[in-house]
């Protein structure tokens, strides 16, 4: 992938439907994983727009409205 600096200097992958740069707020330890909760600071959208990626019956793919 393609990636930029953020407005807060955090990575951001280009193309993704959407970025999100948080702050850390609150980690949660649970067994063996940590929860890291964030405070969002910015959001980036594409400037086009972008088809989500799916997972469904264990195949990715799209979708149509028609």
């Amino acid at each position: 992938g393609s990636w930029r600096a953020g407005d807060h200097g955090v990575p951001v992958l280009e193309g993704a439907l959407a970025s999100f740069e948080c702050l850390v707020d609150e980690v949660v330890v649970r067994s063996s994983h940590d929860v890291f909760i964030g405070a969002i600071e910015a959001v980036h959208l594409p400037e086009v727009e972008v088809d989500p990626l799916l997972y469904l019956d264990r195949a990715f793919g799209g979708f149509s409205n028609g």
